[in-house]
């Protein structure tokens, strides 16, 4: 068994709060994390399912009334577990102070597969009374979470693009230039004004991603992948150690680049090449077959070599002496006689 199966089966599943008011784009955005459009269920703290009508997790106007310590799941990725601070908007102390005790709770946990890894707090561009509330603000300001990240996600960011090319427009900016110019008039313009209410806070985000044109069939179109992807590279990148990494990586279904990169980060591959260069002598099949099995780790939904039969191929020339020394580089040829999926 690999590193990235143990842990799964030792931790579960990957935990996030998600916060945000309504219409966010919460479920928008968890459906598109687990690749889905269906509807998630949602147990309670004993573990028993909840009937969808009580799912809060809706799109809609109202404020919701969703236990905190409820776990979302969907059923097309159950590796990622949710919970939702519904009615948090309301920005009242007690609302504030059960988030506070819930992160507090979850950080007393003493298996890893009980404690919150990470906080995506979703916050709509798509109001100007409303940008950043005194709600939000007052979480960044007064709410330590300690080693677990928060990343905020600017959602409807594409509102901020209409805005942008009609000012530019009626400065006297042609269509087609205004139109391609507004997307960086938008970002430009939230950089000095707005993200700098949040970056000022006590307690500012690890990370920001901004998600545009939400709406164009969620995670199937390429702008939702990318910001699907931007996400999870965000909040991998937040995350504190190794362990929490693998975690996730392992847990999402959606971004192979992640898996690469994070193979890379991971330093294996580095630590082979460095071993390769202070010897004269080739890799031991042992060595090969551990490399290989440290980056497949990082590729839990490939199908992954179980049994590995490794040929190491040498071209030499040699010196007066007879001393050998590479002519050719290396080359290593591994033939999968079984796999499994993982």
């Amino acid at each position: 068994m690999d590193e990235a199966t143990r842990l799964r089966d030792k931790c579960g599943s990957f935990r996030i709060l998600v916060m945000g008011r309504a219409n966010a784009g919460k479920t928008t955005i968890l459906q598109a994390v687990c690749g889905t459009t269906e509807r998630p269920d949602v147990y309670d703290p004993r573990g028993r399912k909840i009937r969808a009508g009580d799912l809060v997790l809706i799109p809609n106007t109202g404020r919701g009334g969703q236990n905190i310590e409820n776990e979302i799941r969907f059923p097309s990725n159950p590796g990622f577990v949710f919970h939702d601070s519904s009615g948090f908007e309301s920005g009242s102390t007690e609302e504030l102070g059960l988030v506070r005790a819930f992160i507090n709770h979850r950080a007393a946990e003493r298996t890893l597969k009980g404690q919150l890894h990470a906080i995506w707090f979703c916050l709509p561009m798509d109001n100007d009374a409303r940008m950043l509330t005194t709600a939000e603000l007052e979480f960044f300001h007064r709410c330590d979470t300690g080693k677990v990240p928060v990343i905020a996600i600017f959602t409807k960011f594409d509102s901020l693009d209409a805005k942008a090319f009609i000012e530019l427009f009626e400065g006297g900016v042609p269509f087609g230039d205004a139109q391609d110019r507004a997307p960086y008039y938008a970002e430009k313009r939230f950089d000095q004004i707005h993200l700098p209410r949040i970056r000022a806070q006590k307690y500012p985000p690890a990370k920001e991603v901004r998600f545009r044109n939400m709406h164009e069939n969620g995670s199937t179109s390429k702008v939702g992948q990318e910001n699907i992807a931007d996400l999870l590279k965000k909040t991998t990148d937040a995350l504190t150690t190794d362990v929490l990494k693998l975690l996730l990586v392992s847990v999402q279904q959606n971004n192979v680049e992640l898996c690469m990169e994070n193979a890379v980060k991971s330093g294996s591959i580095t630590k082979a090449a460095q071993r390769a260069h202070n010897t004269s002598k080739p890799p031991s099949q042992d060595q090969l077959r551990q490399l290989l099995k440290e980056i497949f780790a990082w590729f839990p939904y490939a199908w992954a070599p179980d049994d590995v039969s490794l040929t190491i191929a040498t071209k030499r020339r040699y010196t007066k002496s007879r001393d050998p020394y590479f002519y050719e580089q290396d080359f290593v040829r591994a033939s999968f006689t079984s796999y499994k999926s993982i």
